[in-house]
């Protein structure tokens, strides 16, 4: 009468059976009609864990059962014994269910994949029961079965996205792609999902056909903008797609074609492209052009680059002028200095050093950065000039460096400066540069750091602490809730501690201790010598957690002797360049939050 110990009873009968005895599931047969709809379950549950055969009949009135739970465990276990004459029932179970409980819907799923009857599920595609087709879908990825395809055709775009997701993610079902490639042909799907997976599948088909399907789809009117602009990049990247699935992110492998073909059937169509009025497509046409080497668009990119009003559109023209080595390069570089928008002018920045302009009129553009520019398009040029040995490329640095000592740089360049006379070399600035150093005070650990409290890039700094392989800080301390526990917390980091004070825990750890972090060793009057994490503090008394104890207060008239012992975590300025250091300065100060 009591029924936990029925539940308990039902569990040693299903040890036993998977002993080697199967037949002690019967004795488990009678309970499927039990007035317990729990112990029903159980018993279900049982005989479908021990894959016993002679009870799939009796489990089959089940799935019409009232209890949803009796219904669940049964699919699972005629699914486990993969019991044929199951598929009917549990294709009426799911129909009546509706997709109402999805516990129900995914056991039903799930069974109807292990009866392994793909040619039955596919016959479901005209099914009007949209939940039985979305099962079928389900089931047959599962599977791995190719059949799946037919639900490309179906009339509701949700059941062709989830066919489209069973054939191209995770392990994908290959023979099924070139199905998957031709939905692009259909101008009535919209949804980013589908059509994503349609683009790749075309890349990873990669015959002449999906070339002119992806080609066409580009050109078609009612195409979304961002997806024009995913066949593009995908385009782009024929001839060496990545390893990595465009859409998933799976290791695919290396792959490397001819794209001959390729650039024949888009060149055309990319000069076309780049007068768009779409703005993200002008965009990706212009990255193609350069990644393809279409040098019959760099006229078009140079007159882009000059005129059009999306500075992204105009970066990326910037860009593919350079790649193509062009003869407009250098026009093109000139006006993006001057160009309104940041972000070009720093596109250009990068280019520059690489570009087949002559040295002495690069000097010269970058003079005019440090005139007009912003500090992080200042930071780039002094960086460049470092690298650059011609006697302009000295004079100009050597000016900046007088700028450093005589207290008229920015805060936020100083460091650049500084890094750009050691990288340089020149004799002659390197001892004006040991004289500024000199004029620091020696004793204080922070003085070789202090061009670092400000100027750094909080998107480097975010990336060092996230991934820096040798900083690893984010397997010592944790934000708002991510990472280890070693260290303290830096949620809200920013707000508790000043700039220097951050520069302090990064440096010198062992110079600032976080509160619950410091750790003392104590020779007391009475010859006991405690070790512990100083908890707080006060004028009179020190609070210590020793090991996993409570807390001792301990009275400081009766501490002989403390010491300090030194922070696990290492200097900073062993490990990080200075210029790191200035971006996690800048990353931790914007930790406001708690």
């Amino acid at each position: 009468d009591n029924q936990l110990a029925r539940i308990h009873g039902i569990w040693g009968v299903g040890q036993m059976a998977r002993k080697g005895r199967p037949e002690y599931a019967e004795e488990l047969i009678p309970l499927l009609k039990d007035p317990d709809s729990e112990i029903i379950t159980q018993a279900a549950k049982t005989l479908g864990d021990v894959r016993y055969q002679a009870g799939a009949e009796h489990l089959l009135p089940l799935l019409d059962h009232t209890s949803l739970r009796v219904q669940l465990h049964a699919a699972e276990a005629l699914g486990r014994m993969a019991y044929q004459p199951a598929l009917d029932p549990l294709l009426a179970m799911l129909e009546k269910n509706n997709d109402q409980d999805l516990w129900l819907r995914h056991a039903g799923m799930v069974a109807l994949s292990r009866l392994g009857d793909d040619a039955s599920l596919a016959a479901l595609n005209t099914h009007p029961s949209k939940a039985l087709r979305i099962a079928a879908v389900v089931a047959l990825r599962r599977m791995k079965s190719p059949r799946i395809a037919v639900f490309l055709e179906d009339s509701d775009e949700f059941i062709v996205t989830e066919a489209a997701r069973g054939i191209n993610d995770d392990l994908s079902i290959p023979n099924a792609l070139p199905s998957l490639a031709r939905v692009l042909s259909e101008p009535r799907f919209q949804a980013e999902p589908l059509l994503r997976r349609a683009i790749n599948a075309n890349l990873r088909v990669g015959k002449q056909e999906n070339i002119d399907m992806l080609i066409s789809y580009i050109q078609q009117d009612s195409a979304p903008a961002a997806m024009k602009g995913e066949a593009l990049q995908t385009l782009s990247t024929w001839g060496k797609p990545s390893v990595f699935d465009r859409v998933d992110g799976r290791y695919r492998g290396p792959l490397e074609r001819h794209d001959a073909y390729l650039k024949e059937k888009l060149g055309p169509v990319l000069t076309k492209l780049l007068i768009d009025q779409e703005h993200q497509v002008q965009l990706e046409a212009a990255n193609a052009v350069g990644k393809l080497n279409i040098v019959e668009a760099e006229e078009i990119l140079a007159g882009l680059v000059q005129h059009h009003t999306n500075a992204g559109v105009r970066s990326a023209s910037l860009n593919s002028l350079f790649h193509l080595q062009s003869q407009y390069l250098n026009q093109a570089l000139q006006t993006a200095f001057k160009d309104r928008d940041e972000k070009v002018r720093s596109a250009a920045l990068a280019i520059l050093p690489q570009s087949n302009i002559p040295e002495e009129q690069a000097v010269g553009l970058f003079k005019q950065i440090m005139k007009t520019g912003t500090y992080p398009e200042q930071q780039v040029a002094l960086n460049s000039l470092g690298t650059m040995k011609q006697p302009r490329a000295v004079e100009a640095l050597g000016a900046y460096l007088n700028w450093l000592q005589t207290g008229q740089a920015l805060p936020e360049i100083q460091l650049d400066i500084i890094e750009a006379v050691k990288v340089q070399g020149n004799e002659r600035l390197l001892a004006k540069l040991d004289e500024y150093e000199a004029t620091k005070s020696p004793t204080d650990p922070l003085n070789p750091y202090l061009e670092t409290l400000i100027g750094g890039s909080l998107n480097k700094g975010q990336d060092i602490f996230w991934t820096h392989q040798a900083a690893q800080c984010v397997r010592c301390h944790t934000i708002f809730e991510t990472g280890g526990t070693m260290g303290p917390g830096l949620s809200g980091v920013g707000s508790r501690s000043s700039a220097k004070e951050l520069l302090t825990s990064l440096v010198n750890p062992s110079g600032s201790y976080a509160e619950g972090y410091h750790m003392v060793t104590l020779e007391l009057k009475n010859g006991e010598t405690v070790t512990g994490l100083v908890q707080s503090e006060t004028v009179d008394t020190m609070k210590l957690k020793i090991g996993n104890q409570q807390l001792r207060e301990i009275v400081k008239s009766n501490i002989i002797q403390q010491r300090s012992i030194p922070s696990s975590m290492p200097p900073m300025g062993q490990v990080l360049t200075k210029k790191e250091i200035r971006d996690v300065l800048a990353f931790l100060g914007t930790l406001k939050g708690h």
